[in-house]
């Protein structure tokens, strides 16, 4: 039976960071992929949590309508040209580092050494996204079978025919289970056959338009 959607129910956001190319596994900088998992309750992730990261945004940047890449906020680009000035960036930092501490969350990685899984498997190669999203996607079914918990699950975006292909590895693996976990498990813990997909908004706006 598959497990209801229900006031209590939890959501893992996953983002990577490197890439899935095995043809780059022999390059230092793109030879892991890591795959993160970030579990909220699914309210506080769209209340609460939400209504901190916006009035952090309206506090440094004069708007919440902006999404945070880390990239640009590194570098002080636009949108985040504020962060230019130290005293601004002092602000900021304390004021992210104080709603991560204070949130209430777990968080998980999952990492793949490329090129050592190219040289383990010669004949045939797990997808390396796919294998992490497997094994992040074991993690997140016994971490809800242990509390007694159903949730969904939420990847960042990556293109449409990697979406496509993410889509099509999430539902094989909700129909069928994995090596190490049955399929009951995660039909009977995630709420959704389908994976929902953030699609990547806008890096800017003008804020002065949403008026």
């Amino acid at each position: 039976m598959n497990c209801p959607p229900m006031a209590n129910e939890y959501r893992v956001f996953i983002d990577e960071v490197g890439n899935s190319d095995l043809k780059s596994s022999d390059e230092p900088c793109h030879r892991y992929l890591g795959l993160t998992g970030v579990i909220m309750q699914l309210e506080y992730a769209n209340n609460d949590f939400t209504d901190a990261v916006r009035a952090i945004k309206q506090e440094i940047f004069g708007c919440a309508d902006i999404v945070f890449h880390r990239r640009e906020i590194l570098n002080a680009d636009p949108p985040f040209e504020a962060l230019a000035d130290p005293r601004i960036r002092q602000i900021f930092d304390e004021s992210l580092l104080a709603l991560v501490e204070k949130a209430t969350y777990r968080a998980f990685t999952v990492v793949i050494d490329k090129k050592e899984h190219q040289r383990r498997y010669t004949a045939w190669q797990f997808h390396p996204y796919h294998y992490c999203l497997t094994v992040l996607l074991e993690r997140y079914v016994q971490f809800l079978e242990r509390h007694g918990l159903c949730g969904d699950v939420m990847a960042e975006s990556r293109g449409k025919k990697e979406n496509m292909q993410l889509e099509k590895a999430y539902r094989f693996i909700y129909d069928h289970g994995s090596h190490h976990v049955a399929r009951k498990l995660f039909q009977t813990r995630l709420t959704s056959r389908q994976l929902k997909i953030n699609r990547k908004a806008q890096t800017w706006l003008d804020c002065s338009s949403l008026i």
